[in-house]
């Protein structure tokens, strides 16, 4: 790492409370630009949107208040959830507020503002905004669905990751469905111009019946008009941080999210989340140093690879939406065999342009040319629309086109030439007009080799003939003379 990141990355934790675990969300107290968005919203609407007061007591107490509050849910660095009865429908919901003794107007208007966000975002996936109103001290309240279940981190956590081939398998099958759906809930939040920006195990909730929310949208940013985000400052949860996170004036945009996503794949497909060090500074300093995860022993090859893909460092290197990387992990779960058939004929694919460099005549090329395209044909077949293996395949019919013709075979040349005209689409393809030329020029040259050849054959037979008349001849002139003989 050179020293302008390690200077970030101390500048950055610099900016973070002492306390603070790389394993805990950090939300500023007193965010500016929440207090800007939430100013434009009220701007757009002609005035700030004035609430309905609710009245909320214990349940020892008014008989008369909306809500009765039964219980702690949780508390987080700016807001509490409690579980209340609501009078009116008689149902459990959550009560969420700014914590007491952070009672700050610029921390409300950020409640209010993560109530805009959630109100926009309806998705089986996200908990529902019932509600918001204010207390009877004008404080704002949100009145939310009580979601009732275990983090997803918690059941990640309870799984050993040194079980056998066959049950990690079940498992890495087992909790990507879950991923999917999470993914899902955050495609529908950028179609709506929001990013979560702290996506993690910990902030996914599963339900007794299959449930998935995921939850904690405190730190959702709306998007401008470019589809980006400036943020005042770093925010999220250190371990998952996506690089552009952890700069002075972070950049960002619906990809980040994806990286977010990827790692929370990472924590899924390893036991634990991505970054690590002893310090905040020190998890800032591997979040640089080391965006992008290595192999992890065990993980298939698709998915080691489509997590290590998400996290790349340059967000232009990402899947550049979370549907694009949604759809990798679907094909994965529909078809893992392809997948990870297809990740074999990588490293085959290596070695057969390697033999190519190195100028290609041999027979291990010609072997291993004819197994990659029949494996790469079979991934075709079954997942055609896999661009990367029909990538793939055309560059092993070329190889294998320039094979035959190295060793004149134009019939088996043609046949792969057609085979990879079929794959393009189209004739005007320069490898297919080049080849096409050298196929023919070949061909013409055998041909008046054939005639040469042809000549010579028939002279040297009309020789022998000659020489075998000859013999024929003086056998019968001494048969003749044999006979007179005798006679």
């Amino acid at each position: 790492m050179n020293n302008s990141e390690r200077l970030t990355a101390e500048f950055v934790s610099s900016s973070l409370p002492a306390e603070l675990l790389a394993t805990q969300t950090y939300q500023p107290a007193a965010w500016r630009d929440v207090t800007k968005m939430v100013e434009q919203i009220d701007g757009e609407r002609g005035g700030k949107r004035v609430l309905p007061e609710l009245r909320i007591a214990k349940e020892s107490e008014t008989p008369l208040a909306d809500l009765h509050i039964e219980y702690k849910v949780g508390e987080g660095g700016l807001g509490t959830v409690d579980a209340a009865q609501q009078a009116c429908l008689g149902r459990m919901v959550a009560i969420k507020r700014v914590r007491p003794g952070l009672q700050d107007r610029r921390i409300d208007d950020q409640l209010r503002f993560e109530a805009e966000m959630m109100g926009r975002l309806e998705h089986p996936c996200i908990p529902p905004i019932h509600l918001a109103g204010v207390d009877v001290d004008g404080w704002t309240v949100l009145i939310m669905k009580l979601i009732q279940g275990s983090s997803w981190e918690v059941q990640l956590d309870s799984f050993d990751m040194e079980s056998s081939a066959k049950e990690l398998q079940s498992h890495f099958r087992k909790h990507l469905k879950i991923l999917v759906r999470i993914g899902e809930a955050l495609a529908f939040a950028h179609k709506h111009n929001i990013i979560h920006r702290d996506i993690k195990p910990d902030n996914v909730v599963i339900g007794e019946f299959g449930e998935v929310y995921l939850v904690d949208w405190g730190l959702a940013a709306e998007l401008s008009h470019e589809g980006t985000f400036a943020a005042g400052g770093f925010a999220g949860t250190p371990v998952y941080a996506a690089p552009e996170m952890v700069a002075r004036s972070p950049q960002l945009d619906i990809r980040t999210d994806v990286y977010l996503l990827g790692a929370t794949l990472h924590h899924l497909l390893s036991g634990k989340a991505p970054h690590e060090g002893g310090r905040i500074s020190g998890v800032l300093e591997a979040v640089l140093r080391y965006p992008t995860p290595g192999v992890i022993e065990g993980v298939p090859a698709p998915l080691m690879a489509l997590c290590q893909k998400s996290m790349s460092a340059n967000p232009d290197d990402r899947y550049q939406t979370v549907g694009a990387m949604l759809d990798e992990v679907r094909h994965y779960l529909d078809h893992s065999t392809t997948a990870e058939l297809y990740a074999e004929t990588e490293g085959a694919m290596e070695r057969l342009q390697q033999l190519q460099r190195e100028g290609g005549q041999s027979d291990e090329l010609e072997q291993i040319g004819l197994r990659c395209r029949y494996d790469l044909e079979r991934v075709h077949q079954a997942w055609p629309e896999h661009e990367a293996a029909m990538d793939s395949l055309r560059k092993c019919l070329l190889i294998l086109c320039d094979h035959a013709l190295g060793r004149r075979q134009l019939a088996a040349a043609r046949q792969l030439l057609d085979s990879y005209e079929d794959l393009v689409g189209q004739k005007r393809d320069s490898n297919i007009i080049t080849r096409r030329d050298r196929i023919d020029a070949l061909a013409e040259q055998m041909i008046s080799r054939s005639d040469e050849l042809s000549m010579n054959i028939q002279v040297s037979l009309i020789e022998q003939m000659a020489i075998e008349k000859q013999a024929y001849d003086e056998l019968l002139m001494a048969y003749k003379a044999l006979k007179q003989g005798g006679a």
